[in-house]
């Protein structure tokens, strides 16, 4: 796109159009307004120096410049965000020794480093770092840290036959931003000819930022949209709008931001909505040693028994708090004494979402994902996608965030979720969470009896029913991993994960019970993770033959349909295929004593007055 050439001939309006344009186009004033103070002669006729007194220094230049063809005139530099230019320093580090294809270069490269350096572990394969150590924009750490999720939804926005709108959200504080930067990178890093356009926090309005040959051009919207309306280019926006434009176009946002009116233009026709899940505790560890090593082991596993799989809570604020209070101890261990008010002030925002649930509807208000309750339920609620981040479902953010709303609660109240949840044909994901919150109420409650059938693995196999006793007030403990199962070795103990950390248990309950809570006729296990709890459970310890059963706890509706729900395995991944699951091939000789059962929750209407209000009546008692 170049600029229209001057008039050729004296005429005092096209002149005075063509100088506003040039105003418009270059950010000067009163160019045309110095131009009519003097006599009207046609531009070409006048020399460089007379154009430079006539219209100012600067601007006489340009103007010179325009009309001879000296080629287009540089505009005024605009300053955005310096970080910006760190990025563009890893991407032409990163160049220097490109492997024999592009594709994948970053994997290649950082593969390359580790083989090459003795002292790199496993985990620097997982990181891009400025070698200057300068901090990067948005990340603003020196080092990115490459999720196993950002590689997944990498190839998914690169496939070339997928529609080129994408909308990538999740939990706020889960890395969304991050991963539009390790998008930026990877795809100048592959693509030596592509132009990416940044768009960071604050609209089309804000600066953007032109990545394109080796270079990094900042400008605003108009400035580039040639670029904007080519579809090879590619557009990444973080939190914000996006304009409607043909580059291919990459959103992160949150769950907030997409509730609200001006987004629904973007996504009434969108096909690609994908999910990025919270992270797991090895995930977080990863990041604490090449990123946060300031912030202590403990003291991270404590905020994440809080806050859940959020880095900006278990990380990123207690590392501000720790590096600000400790400024000669930058990324190296500290010895903290007062861990305790660390752990208060990183989560302060979590303990506000907590104290606007005041009454059931709030919580109610949470399930539903109305866009006024979003900004706080996100701290207390957790969105979590399937294998492909496409279909998600709500989960509490932590086992002990649940256990506070219980005790805020008045009594009553739990009837009314109750109720809610009957709706089987609710199009929400709120009925898996809210199924799942009555139950762990049921059990926390304790004095149940559950009726229960076997579920055959072979449709010929005999129905046996039975009743599942859950003993009055039982003890509750946590655990972060399979492992501390050992540490637990009586009777009648419920066992909660911290976090959503084991997608094969929800519940265990001493010696040989474990429970997935579900709302779907489908629920397959994975193996691998299931014989990592069975062969810690107390029962298997003490005998590897002991029974060992399988729970599904179910709402009343599916009970009677509910059915073997198969073992699974991940598959290989083939080129750019995502990771998914299949049946195993062959069953494990661990799980040869796991029988799997279904467990019916009662959900009719004249439960609600009596059962449920009595129940949530000893609850409260029991939290006096």
């Amino acid at each position: 796109m170049s600029f229209r050439p001057p008039p050729q001939v004296g005429n005092k309006d096209k002149v005075i159009d063509w100088l506003r344009e040039f105003e418009k186009e270059y950010g000067y004033a009163n160019v045309a307004e110095k131009w009519t103070k003097g006599n009207i002669k046609a531009l070409w006729n006048l020399e460089k120096e007379e154009l430079k007194k006539k219209l100012g220094s600067e601007e006489g230049s340009l103007v010179y410049e325009a009309i001879h063809g000296e080629g287009r005139p540089a505009k005024k530099q605009k300053l955005g965000n310096p970080l910006f230019t760190n990025i563009l320093e890893v991407v032409l580090n990163l160049r220097k020794t490109p492997p024999e294809s592009l594709q994948d270069n970053i994997e290649r490269m950082l593969e390359e480093q580790k083989r090459e350096q003795e002292e790199l572990t496993s985990i620097d394969t997982n990181i891009i770092r400025h070698a200057g150590r300068k901090p990067l924009a948005v990340i603003k750490e020196h080092v990115l840290y490459v999720r196993e999720s950002y590689r997944d939804l990498y190839h998914i926005v690169t496939n070339e036959n997928c529609d080129p709108k994408f909308l990538i959200s999740g939990t706020s504080g889960v890395g969304k931003s991050c991963f539009l930067i390790y998008l930026l990178i990877r795809l100048l890093c592959n693509k030596t000819d592509a132009t990416v356009i940044f768009q960071p926090v604050g609209g089309s309005s804000s600066l953007l930022y032109c990545f394109k040959d080796s270079n990094l051009f900042v400008g605003d919207f108009e400035e580039f949209s040639e670029h904007l309306y080519n579809s090879k280019t590619w557009y990444l926006v973080d939190g914000s709008v996006p304009e409607d434009v043909i580059a291919k176009t990459v959103v992160s946002a949150s769950s907030k931001s997409i509730k609200y009116r001006r987004f629904q233009e973007f996504i009434k026709n969108l096909v690609n909505k994908f999910c990025m899940p919270p992270w797991s505790i090895e995930e977080l560890e990863a990041c604490r040693l090449s990123i946060f090593p300031v912030v202590p082991l403990d003291l991270m596993l404590d905020l994440s028994d809080e806050a859940g799989g959020v880095p900006r809570y278990v990380l990123q604020i207690p590392a501000s708090i720790i590096r600000q209070e400790n400024p000669n101890f930058e990324d190296q261990p500290v010895v903290l004494n007062n861990q305790g008010v660390i752990k208060k002030r990183s989560l302060e925002r979590v303990e506000e979402a907590l104290s606007e649930i005041s009454d059931f509807r709030k919580l109610i208000q949470c399930f539903s994902e109305n866009a006024q309750y979003v900004e706080f339920s996100s701290h207390l609620i957790h969105q979590w996608p399937d294998t492909f981040y496409r279909e998600q479902s709500l989960s509490w953010a932590s086992g002990r965030i649940f256990d506070k709303i219980q005790k805020k609660l008045e009594d009553s109240r739990w009837s009314n979720l109750f109720l809610k949840i009957q709706d089987p044909d609710d199009p929400s994901s709120s009925r898996g969470i809210m199924f799942e919150s009555h139950v762990l109420h049921l059990f926390k409650l304790g004095g149940q009896k559950f009726e229960s059938r076997r579920l055959g693995e072979n449709e010929n196999d005999p129905v046996i029913y039975d009743k599942l006793t859950i003993a009055t007030k039982p003890t509750t403990k946590y655990i972060r991993y399979a492992n501390q199962l050992t540490g637990y070795n009586e009777k009648d103990i419920i066992i909660k994960p911290t976090i959503r950390n084991f997608s094969a248990v929800d519940l265990i309950l001493t010696p040989n019970c474990i429970f997935q809570i579900t709302v779907s006729p489908k629920h397959p296990v994975k193996q691998s993770e299931l014989i990592n709890i069975v062969q810690n459970m107390l029962a298997y310890r003490k005998n590897p033959n002991a029974k060992i059963l399988l729970y599904f706890i179910v709402p009343d509706d599916i009970y009677d349909t509910f059915r073997y729900q198969r073992y699974v395995t991940p598959k290989k991944k083939i080129g750019n295929d995502l990771e998914a699951f299949q049946a195993v091939k062959r069953k494990s000789p661990i799980l040869r004593n796991v029988e799997q059962w279904v467990v019916k929750i009662k959900m009719a209407p004249e439960m609600t007055v009596t059962s449920v209000l009595n129940n949530a009546m000893a609850v409260a008692n029991s939290c006096l």
